[in-house]
């Protein structure tokens, strides 16, 4: 029974949920784009656009390493297949 759940959910999902260290670099990447990018556009509502850009260097890098991550076959780190 719990082995057809498994397979149910990672049809589901698309992948398999056993969750390696990719998949937690991606999640806390996910969480800090999140957070970065929330600042950012505080910052620049508020017209302070020297502090936006300086907010804008690690959310554009953080951004790249989570979009780098993603487990959708996109990438050059998601071409090998687990």
């Amino acid at each position: 029974m719990k082995r057809q759940y498994v397979k149910n959910v990672e049809k589901l999902l698309g992948h398999r949920t056993n969750s390696n260290f990719k998949d937690k670099i991606n999640i806390s990447s996910l969480i800090l784009v999140l957070i970065l990018g929330v600042v950012f556009v505080m910052f620049y509502l508020i017209e302070d656009f020297e502090t936006a850009q300086i907010v804008a260097y690690p959310l554009g890098f953080t951004f790249l390493v989570w979009f780098a991550t993603r487990r959708n076959g996109c990438g050059s780190c998601n071409q090998v297949s687990n």
